[in-house]
């Protein structure tokens, strides 16, 4: 059960929409945030291998982490997957989903 209300949910979105503002390629296939007892979990989905991709997710997520006035357990989580284009379901929440 995630410790997450709803409010703190909708502030975790914007800051992770903000922070990648100008960093997603079209390499980029899903972008999701799971709220989970642990802290957040930040699921990235790449089509492809590509380090560039990999640099501007670092950033994402130091941009994301800066954003926050204590010191929030961020997980980054990256796949690749070229198939996959279905996103997490319930209780994640979809940031980003490439339309082909």
């Amino acid at each position: 059960m995630s410790p997450y209300n709803i409010q703190d949910i909708n502030k975790e979105i914007a800051f992770l929409v903000r922070a990648c503002l100008g960093e997603i390629s079209r390499n980029t296939v899903i972008i999701s945030l799971l709220p989970q007892a642990s802290g957040i979990q930040i699921i990235f989905v790449l089509e492809a291998e590509s380090q560039e991709d990999r640099n501007s997710i670092e950033d994402i997520a130091s941009e994301y982490y800066a954003m926050h006035d204590d010191d929030p357990k961020i997980d980054v989580r990256i796949e690749v997957n070229p198939q996959l284009r279905v996103p997490p379901p319930p209780p994640a929440r979809t940031i980003y989903l490439r339309k082909d």
